[in-house]
């Protein structure tokens, strides 16, 4: 949608790497290949205060999101 199209421009311009998480009790968030190609990165099983924080250090070493991405992954 154009809205999509519009917060992807903002936050790219910026140079925002957004990340998803989920608040339930349990259930893990991937990243499909949507969300890649808009550079998402997914949150896995980290509740949202976590992935900030491992968001945050990520940021300290580079602002690629599939880099970032794999961090995740790994942590």
């Amino acid at each position: 949608p154009k809205e999509d199209e519009a917060f992807d421009r903002v936050y790219k311009e910026k140079g925002m790497i957004m990340c998803l998480c989920s608040r339930v009790a349990s259930g893990r968030v991937v990243r499909s290949p949507g969300l890649a190609r808009r550079g998402f990165v997914a949150g896995d099983n980290l509740q949202p205060w976590k992935a900030r924080v491992l968001l945050a250090l990520a940021l300290t070493k580079t602002s690629n999101a599939d880099e970032i991405q794999r961090m995740f992954d790994t942590y």
